[in-house]
Protein backbone atom coordinates (compact mmCIF):
# COMPACT_ATOMS: atom_id res chain seq x y z
CA UNK A 1 0.00 0.00 0.00
CA UNK A 2 3.01 2.36 0.64
CA UNK A 3 4.00 1.94 -3.10
CA UNK A 4 0.65 2.93 -4.22
CA UNK A 5 0.56 6.22 -1.65
CA UNK A 6 4.28 6.97 -3.48
CA UNK A 7 2.76 6.50 -7.46
CA UNK A 8 -0.08 8.49 -6.67
CA UNK A 9 1.90 11.49 -5.14
CA UNK A 10 4.21 11.19 -8.36
CA UNK A 11 1.20 10.87 -10.71
CA UNK A 12 -0.42 14.05 -8.90
CA UNK A 13 2.61 15.86 -9.07
CA UNK A 14 3.12 15.27 -12.93
CA UNK A 15 -0.89 15.61 -13.71
CA UNK A 16 -0.43 19.61 -11.24
CA UNK A 17 3.31 20.50 -13.27
CA UNK A 18 1.80 20.81 -16.29
CA UNK A 19 -1.08 22.87 -15.15
CA UNK A 20 -0.15 26.43 -16.16
CA UNK A 21 -1.31 24.75 -20.11
CA UNK A 22 -4.76 24.28 -18.26
CA UNK A 23 -5.56 27.79 -16.99
CA UNK A 24 -3.74 30.01 -19.35
CA UNK A 25 -4.16 33.04 -17.15
CA UNK A 26 -1.28 32.60 -14.75
CA UNK A 27 1.46 34.17 -16.76
CA UNK A 28 3.91 34.78 -14.34
CA UNK A 29 6.21 32.37 -13.37
CA UNK A 30 5.55 32.55 -9.37
CA UNK A 31 1.26 32.46 -10.34
CA UNK A 32 2.27 29.36 -12.40
CA UNK A 33 4.51 27.89 -8.91
CA UNK A 34 1.14 28.42 -7.18
CA UNK A 35 -1.51 27.45 -9.55
CA UNK A 36 0.59 24.16 -9.28
CA UNK A 37 1.25 23.82 -5.71
CA UNK A 38 -2.69 24.04 -5.36
CA UNK A 39 -3.79 22.11 -7.71
CA UNK A 40 -1.35 19.23 -6.21
CA UNK A 41 -3.02 19.98 -3.28
CA UNK A 42 -6.71 19.45 -4.95
CA UNK A 43 -5.80 16.25 -7.32
CA UNK A 44 -4.40 14.29 -3.70
CA UNK A 45 -7.99 15.24 -1.50
CA UNK A 46 -9.70 14.77 -4.17
CA UNK A 47 -8.15 11.06 -4.61
CA UNK A 48 -8.75 10.68 -1.18
CA UNK A 49 -12.32 12.06 -1.40
CA UNK A 50 -12.69 8.55 -4.53
CA UNK A 51 -10.54 5.88 -2.13
CA UNK A 52 -12.31 6.63 0.55
CA UNK A 53 -15.83 6.24 -1.01
CA UNK A 54 -14.78 2.81 -2.54
CA UNK A 55 -14.39 1.87 1.20
CA UNK A 56 -17.72 3.10 2.51
CA UNK A 57 -19.21 -0.79 1.90
CA UNK A 58 -16.79 -1.65 4.42
CA UNK A 59 -16.92 0.77 6.99
CA UNK A 60 -19.87 2.95 8.87
CA UNK A 61 -17.52 6.19 7.96
CA UNK A 62 -20.64 8.00 5.68
CA UNK A 63 -20.13 11.42 8.14
CA UNK A 64 -16.10 11.15 7.40
CA UNK A 65 -16.53 10.77 3.67
CA UNK A 66 -18.72 14.30 4.13
CA UNK A 67 -15.77 15.72 5.52
CA UNK A 68 -13.27 14.87 3.04
CA UNK A 69 -15.68 16.28 -0.07
CA UNK A 70 -16.36 19.23 1.79
CA UNK A 71 -13.09 19.81 2.59
CA UNK A 72 -12.63 18.83 -1.54
CA UNK A 73 -14.79 21.59 -2.50
CA UNK A 74 -13.08 23.94 -0.40
CA UNK A 75 -10.06 23.20 -2.44
CA UNK A 76 -11.62 23.91 -5.78
CA UNK A 77 -10.66 27.55 -4.89
CA UNK A 78 -7.51 26.95 -6.83
CA UNK A 79 -8.63 26.75 -10.21
CA UNK A 80 -11.92 29.22 -9.05
CA UNK A 81 -9.35 31.71 -8.02
CA UNK A 82 -7.85 32.06 -12.27
CA UNK A 83 -11.31 33.22 -13.10
CA UNK A 84 -13.12 36.19 -12.60
CA UNK A 85 -14.62 35.69 -9.74
CA UNK A 86 -15.72 37.48 -6.79
CA UNK A 87 -13.25 37.06 -3.95
CA UNK A 88 -15.07 37.97 -1.19
CA UNK A 89 -17.95 36.04 -2.19
CA UNK A 90 -15.62 32.98 -2.72
CA UNK A 91 -13.96 33.74 0.65
CA UNK A 92 -17.38 33.59 2.53
CA UNK A 93 -18.47 29.95 0.96
CA UNK A 94 -15.12 28.92 2.07
CA UNK A 95 -15.87 30.05 5.34
CA UNK A 96 -19.08 28.59 5.44
CA UNK A 97 -18.34 25.15 3.97
CA UNK A 98 -15.57 24.66 6.65
CA UNK A 99 -17.81 25.61 9.34
CA UNK A 100 -20.45 22.60 8.20
CA UNK A 101 -17.17 19.98 7.75
CA UNK A 102 -15.94 21.12 11.52
CA UNK A 103 -19.78 20.14 12.92
CA UNK A 104 -20.32 17.09 10.45
CA UNK A 105 -16.94 15.62 11.86
CA UNK A 106 -17.77 17.14 15.38
CA UNK A 107 -20.99 14.74 15.27
CA UNK A 108 -19.43 11.79 13.94
CA UNK A 109 -16.77 12.07 16.53
CA UNK A 110 -18.99 12.38 19.67
CA UNK A 111 -21.11 9.68 18.05
CA UNK A 112 -18.63 6.84 17.32
CA UNK A 113 -17.36 8.04 20.86
CA UNK A 114 -20.62 7.36 22.63
CA UNK A 115 -20.66 4.00 21.27
CA UNK A 116 -17.28 3.95 22.73
CA UNK A 117 -18.37 4.70 25.61
CA UNK A 118 -15.88 7.12 26.46
CA UNK A 119 -16.59 10.44 27.77
CA UNK A 120 -14.22 13.27 28.89
CA UNK A 121 -14.73 17.06 29.43
CA UNK A 122 -13.84 17.45 25.45
CA UNK A 123 -16.13 14.74 24.24
CA UNK A 124 -19.36 17.63 25.67
CA UNK A 125 -21.22 19.79 23.22
CA UNK A 126 -21.20 22.18 25.65
CA UNK A 127 -17.39 22.67 26.25
CA UNK A 128 -16.91 23.10 22.57
CA UNK A 129 -19.48 25.84 22.03
CA UNK A 130 -18.02 27.78 25.03
CA UNK A 131 -14.26 27.02 23.82
CA UNK A 132 -15.66 28.25 20.26
CA UNK A 133 -17.56 31.27 21.72
CA UNK A 134 -14.52 32.49 24.00
CA UNK A 135 -11.87 31.81 21.19
CA UNK A 136 -13.91 33.77 18.95
CA UNK A 137 -14.58 36.85 21.07
CA UNK A 138 -11.15 37.16 21.73
CA UNK A 139 -9.89 36.92 17.99
CA UNK A 140 -11.91 39.53 16.77
CA UNK A 141 -11.37 42.08 19.52
CA UNK A 142 -7.77 41.83 18.92
CA UNK A 143 -6.18 44.96 16.81
CA UNK A 144 -5.45 43.98 13.50
CA UNK A 145 -4.25 45.49 10.07
CA UNK A 146 -6.34 48.23 7.84
CA UNK A 147 -8.40 45.75 5.73
CA UNK A 148 -10.13 47.18 2.33
CA UNK A 149 -13.32 45.82 3.78
CA UNK A 150 -15.93 46.72 6.72
CA UNK A 151 -15.19 45.29 10.50
CA UNK A 152 -18.67 43.58 9.64
CA UNK A 153 -17.20 41.48 7.32
CA UNK A 154 -13.92 40.67 8.49
CA UNK A 155 -15.17 39.98 12.01
CA UNK A 156 -17.63 37.39 10.61
CA UNK A 157 -14.66 35.66 8.53
CA UNK A 158 -12.25 35.70 11.28
CA UNK A 159 -14.49 34.29 13.31
CA UNK A 160 -15.32 31.40 10.77
CA UNK A 161 -12.13 30.77 10.37
CA UNK A 162 -11.29 30.56 14.45
CA UNK A 163 -14.62 28.64 14.90
CA UNK A 164 -13.30 26.10 12.13
CA UNK A 165 -9.94 25.64 13.99
CA UNK A 166 -11.28 25.15 17.27
CA UNK A 167 -13.76 22.36 16.57
CA UNK A 168 -11.28 20.61 14.43
CA UNK A 169 -8.74 20.71 17.07
CA UNK A 170 -10.93 19.12 19.62
CA UNK A 171 -12.49 16.65 17.53
CA UNK A 172 -8.43 16.02 16.83
CA UNK A 173 -8.61 15.24 20.58
CA UNK A 174 -11.62 13.08 20.24
CA UNK A 175 -9.97 11.41 17.79
CA UNK A 176 -6.95 10.30 19.37
CA UNK A 177 -9.14 9.31 22.41
CA UNK A 178 -10.80 7.13 20.04
CA UNK A 179 -8.04 5.82 18.87
CA UNK A 180 -7.04 4.82 22.21
CA UNK A 181 -9.80 2.48 22.68
CA UNK A 182 -9.94 0.47 19.66
CA UNK A 183 -7.81 -2.84 18.82
CA UNK A 184 -4.69 -2.59 17.06
CA UNK A 185 -5.99 -3.06 13.40
CA UNK A 186 -8.27 0.10 13.06
CA UNK A 187 -5.31 2.09 15.16
CA UNK A 188 -3.71 3.77 12.28
CA UNK A 189 -6.50 4.88 10.36
CA UNK A 190 -7.84 6.66 13.23
CA UNK A 191 -4.33 7.91 13.82
CA UNK A 192 -3.70 9.63 10.59
CA UNK A 193 -7.09 10.87 10.53
CA UNK A 194 -6.69 12.54 14.30
CA UNK A 195 -3.48 14.18 12.69
CA UNK A 196 -5.14 15.51 9.23
CA UNK A 197 -7.74 17.08 11.54
CA UNK A 198 -5.21 18.64 13.85
CA UNK A 199 -3.72 20.01 10.20
CA UNK A 200 -7.46 21.69 8.91
CA UNK A 201 -7.40 23.27 12.67
CA UNK A 202 -3.53 24.73 12.42
CA UNK A 203 -4.38 25.58 8.41
CA UNK A 204 -7.46 27.50 9.59
CA UNK A 205 -5.00 29.57 11.77
CA UNK A 206 -2.28 29.94 9.20
CA UNK A 207 -4.82 31.22 6.91
CA UNK A 208 -6.36 33.96 8.73
CA UNK A 209 -2.69 34.92 10.11
CA UNK A 210 -1.25 35.48 6.10
CA UNK A 211 -3.98 37.08 4.86
CA UNK A 212 -3.54 39.24 8.17
CA UNK A 213 0.20 39.58 7.50
CA UNK A 214 -0.29 39.98 3.59
CA UNK A 215 -1.22 44.00 4.25
CA UNK A 216 1.87 45.11 6.42
CA UNK A 217 4.20 41.78 6.25
CA UNK A 218 6.49 43.31 3.95
CA UNK A 219 8.48 41.88 0.50
CA UNK A 220 9.73 38.80 1.97
CA UNK A 221 6.22 37.88 3.18
CA UNK A 222 4.92 38.88 -0.33
CA UNK A 223 6.77 36.59 -1.74
CA UNK A 224 5.63 33.56 0.42
CA UNK A 225 2.19 34.35 -0.79
CA UNK A 226 3.17 35.14 -4.44
CA UNK A 227 4.68 31.87 -4.88
CA UNK A 228 1.73 29.86 -3.40
CA UNK A 229 4.08 28.49 -0.14
CA UNK A 230 1.49 29.97 1.96
CA UNK A 231 -0.59 26.82 0.29
CA UNK A 232 1.43 24.05 2.30
CA UNK A 233 -0.87 23.77 5.21
CA UNK A 234 -3.78 22.68 2.76
CA UNK A 235 -1.07 20.53 1.05
CA UNK A 236 -0.33 18.61 4.23
CA UNK A 237 -3.92 18.34 5.16
CA UNK A 238 -4.61 16.82 1.55
CA UNK A 239 -1.62 14.42 1.99
CA UNK A 240 -2.66 13.46 5.72
CA UNK A 241 -6.18 12.82 4.24
CA UNK A 242 -5.00 10.81 1.57
CA UNK A 243 -2.87 8.53 3.85
CA UNK A 244 -6.40 7.99 6.00
CA UNK A 245 -7.98 6.96 3.13
CA UNK A 246 -5.58 4.22 2.62
CA UNK A 247 -5.15 3.14 5.82
CA UNK A 248 -8.70 2.29 6.05
CA UNK A 249 -8.59 0.81 2.70
CA UNK A 250 -5.75 -1.25 4.29
CA UNK A 251 -8.09 -2.85 6.35
CA UNK A 252 -10.17 -3.57 3.96
CA UNK A 253 -8.21 -5.81 1.96
CA UNK A 254 -6.55 -7.18 4.26
CA UNK A 255 -6.08 -11.01 3.75
CA UNK A 256 -5.31 -12.84 6.78
CA UNK A 257 -5.26 -16.86 5.85
CA UNK A 258 -5.48 -19.01 9.02
CA UNK A 259 -4.20 -22.45 8.50
CA UNK A 260 -7.22 -25.75 7.36
CA UNK A 261 -6.66 -26.78 10.75
CA UNK A 262 -6.15 -23.56 12.76
CA UNK A 263 -8.04 -24.52 16.30
CA UNK A 264 -11.15 -23.12 17.66
CA UNK A 265 -9.01 -20.97 19.79
CA UNK A 266 -7.04 -19.81 17.48
CA UNK A 267 -10.09 -18.86 15.21
CA UNK A 268 -11.66 -16.94 18.10
CA UNK A 269 -8.26 -14.96 18.69
CA UNK A 270 -9.00 -14.12 15.01
CA UNK A 271 -12.48 -12.96 14.51
CA UNK A 272 -11.78 -10.84 18.13
CA UNK A 273 -8.99 -8.83 16.44
CA UNK A 274 -11.76 -7.49 13.62
CA UNK A 275 -13.84 -5.98 16.58
CA UNK A 276 -12.47 -2.18 16.93
CA UNK A 277 -13.96 -2.20 20.62
CA UNK A 278 -12.00 -4.89 22.43
CA UNK A 279 -13.89 -3.78 25.64
CA UNK A 280 -17.31 -4.74 24.44
CA UNK A 281 -16.63 -8.35 24.42
CA UNK A 282 -14.38 -8.52 26.84
CA UNK A 283 -17.12 -10.64 29.24
CA UNK A 284 -17.51 -12.79 26.19
CA UNK A 285 -13.88 -13.53 26.36
CA UNK A 286 -13.90 -14.32 29.73
CA UNK A 287 -15.21 -17.85 28.95
CA UNK A 288 -12.10 -18.36 26.49
CA UNK A 289 -9.85 -17.24 29.21
CA UNK A 290 -11.30 -19.73 32.12
CA UNK A 291 -10.45 -22.46 29.66
CA UNK A 292 -7.14 -21.36 28.27
CA UNK A 293 -5.63 -20.59 31.67
CA UNK A 294 -5.76 -24.62 32.35
CA UNK A 295 -5.34 -26.30 29.02
CA UNK A 296 -2.59 -25.61 26.23
CA UNK A 297 -3.94 -27.18 23.20
CA UNK A 298 -7.32 -27.86 21.74
CA UNK A 299 -6.51 -31.57 22.37
CA UNK A 300 -7.30 -31.44 25.63
CA UNK A 301 -10.34 -29.93 25.31
CA UNK A 302 -13.34 -31.85 26.75
CA UNK A 303 -16.55 -31.51 25.06
CA UNK A 304 -18.24 -29.27 27.34
CA UNK A 305 -15.25 -27.04 26.75
CA UNK A 306 -15.59 -26.85 23.41
CA UNK A 307 -19.15 -26.18 23.25
CA UNK A 308 -17.99 -23.14 25.29
CA UNK A 309 -15.75 -21.82 22.76
CA UNK A 310 -18.00 -22.33 20.25
CA UNK A 311 -20.77 -20.07 21.76
CA UNK A 312 -17.83 -17.68 22.40
CA UNK A 313 -17.31 -17.24 18.58
CA UNK A 314 -21.07 -17.24 17.78
CA UNK A 315 -21.43 -14.48 19.91
CA UNK A 316 -18.54 -12.28 18.58
CA UNK A 317 -19.79 -12.87 15.35
CA UNK A 318 -23.09 -11.89 16.02
CA UNK A 319 -21.26 -9.06 17.69
CA UNK A 320 -19.52 -7.77 14.48
CA UNK A 321 -22.81 -8.65 12.42
CA UNK A 322 -25.08 -6.35 14.71
CA UNK A 323 -23.33 -4.11 16.83
CA UNK A 324 -19.43 -3.69 15.47
CA UNK A 325 -19.62 0.41 15.58
CA UNK A 326 -16.93 0.67 12.50
CA UNK A 327 -16.55 -1.75 10.54
CA UNK A 328 -19.42 -3.24 8.23
CA UNK A 329 -19.77 -7.32 8.54
CA UNK A 330 -22.11 -9.67 7.13
CA UNK A 331 -22.28 -13.37 7.96
CA UNK A 332 -21.07 -14.71 4.66
CA UNK A 333 -17.98 -11.95 4.49
CA UNK A 334 -16.77 -12.87 8.11
CA UNK A 335 -17.16 -16.86 7.64
CA UNK A 336 -15.22 -16.58 4.13
CA UNK A 337 -12.11 -15.86 6.10
CA UNK A 338 -12.19 -18.73 7.89
CA UNK A 339 -11.15 -22.62 7.82
CA UNK A 340 -13.85 -24.70 6.02
CA UNK A 341 -13.14 -26.97 8.21
CA UNK A 342 -14.28 -25.13 11.34
CA UNK A 343 -17.13 -23.62 9.51
CA UNK A 344 -18.52 -27.46 9.49
CA UNK A 345 -18.41 -27.60 13.21
CA UNK A 346 -21.31 -24.84 13.43
CA UNK A 347 -24.54 -25.08 13.35
CA UNK A 348 -26.24 -24.80 10.28
CA UNK A 349 -28.43 -21.39 9.69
Amino acid sequence: MAVNFIITLITAAVVSSSAFFLFPQANLFSEQIQLALRLFAFIIQTLALVIFIANLKAFKTELIAVCILLFSIILMQIPISFTQTNRLALTWLIAGIAVFGALIISIAARKFAANLAIRTFYTSPLFAAATVVILVLISISLPHPPLPLSETTVDGILACFVAVSTLQAINALIALRIRARLGSMYKAAVGWFAAALFAVSFACVHEVATKLLSVSGGDYFASYLAYGFASWPFLLTALLFLRTSFSFQEIRVLSVELPGNASLIEVIRFVTGMVSNPIAIDVTLDKMRQITATKNSEETLSTEETTVLRSVYLEIEKYLITKEPLHKFTKADLRSRLPKQFLQTLPKG
